[in-house]
């Protein structure tokens, strides 16, 4: 579970900041590179622990996967992860689909 905050949260923190919540003027565009790279790192982690299995620990959902839903959320909305990463985007997908997921995010 310390994963999606200690290793999938932070690149992402970074990549928001420089490329959309920062005024222009502030923004270090290569502060944004390197955290779409670590970005990348990320999902293919992700996909290589997600072979032969639905979700992270097992093909059962787990407390892990709630805590990196919401990471996942956030790159699909800001355009990081998409189709080039096709195992993690189902992965995010499977998670959004949930009713306690979608209840979670309704406005």
């Amino acid at each position: 579970m310390h994963w999606a905050e200690g290793s999938a949260s932070p690149p992402l923190g970074n990549y928001l900041r420089h490329a959309v919540m920062l005024p222009e003027e502030r923004r270090i565009a290569a502060v944004a590179d390197e955290s779409r790279k670590r970005l990348q790192q990320v999902f293919e982690a992700i996909a290589r622990q997600m072979e032969g299995q639905a979700y992270l620990a097992s093909d059962a959902f787990s407390a892990a996967d709630v805590m990196l839903g919401l990471t996942l959320m956030l790159c699909r909305q800001v355009g990081v992860l998409g189709s080039g990463m096709p195992t993690v985007l189902a992965y995010s997908e499977r998670l959004a689909a949930r009713p306690a997921f979608q209840k979670a995010n309704a406005d």
